[in-house]
């Protein structure tokens, strides 16, 4: 049976962004990235690294469906 989703309290999500600017040199986008590349990562910490890309990835553009007038 699997457990309910529960989501990671922000303080966790600040402390692994943290940590992961340390160890990537001040890139803690692309070192979540990295490494989620390895596969032997549990799913919690997988989990992680996915909350902190989506918190950290900048959103795209909205544009409107339709052509505006300027």
């Amino acid at each position: 049976m699997r457990r309910p989703f529960s989501p990671l309290p922000p303080q966790a999500l600040r402390a692994e962004i943290f940590q992961l600017g340390g160890r990537h040199l001040g890139e803690p986008l692309a070192g979540a990235v990295l490494e989620l590349a390895d596969i032997s990562l549990t799913p919690q910490r997988r989990r992680l690294l996915e909350a902190v890309v989506k918190e950290l990835r900048p959103a795209p553009e909205r544009t409107a469906p339709w052509p505006t007038r300027s």
